[in-house]
């Protein structure tokens, strides 16, 4: 009994790390490679490249392709193909549509200019270079420090 609650308290705890894992990968591409059309590798990379020329968005077209890869997974590979591989694809597929639908988004986001921090640090005509005395030499190497400090 005390046996089977840890194995299961461990599924639970990977199944966790997984999905949170998934869900911060769903934003970065969302966010930073959809909008910007950045094509990396993988199912996400021809997702936008195909994107681009088919009337389709890039989150449809990875469920599209990722639901075939894990039919052909299952044909050629058998049903220990693995059960994480399945739920990290479909949670991905979902979530990028999702995030389509949710958070709509048509060009890449822009910073924020006219934010009074930005404006600040902008406005200045040149940064004031920092100047630090060079103190106790911790690489016990003797002599002044190479390069700028």
């Amino acid at each position: 009994m005390q046996k089977n609650l840890g194995k299961i308290k461990r599924t639970v705890e990977e199944y966790v790390v997984l999905t949170v894992a998934t869900l911060i990968l769903v934003v970065g591409v969302y966010v930073f490679k959809f909008p910007n059309n950045f094509s990396f590798g993988g199912v996400t990379g021809l997702a936008v490249v195909l994107g681009a020329v088919l009337p389709t968005s890039p989150g449809n077209l990875t469920f599209i392709i990722n639901m075939l890869l894990l039919v052909l997974g299952f044909i050629f590979l058998g049903r220990g193909f693995g059960v994480k591989t399945v739920y990290v694809s479909v949670l991905t597929s979902v979530g990028l549509s999702f995030a389509e639908r949710v958070f709509p988004m048509d060009a890449p986001l822009d910073a924020p200019e006219k934010r009074p921090s930005v404006i600040r640090a902008t406005e200045l005509p040149s940064p004031i270079p920092a100047i630090a005395e060079v103190g106790f030499n911790i690489s016990l190497i003797p002599g002044p420090p190479f390069g700028p400090s």
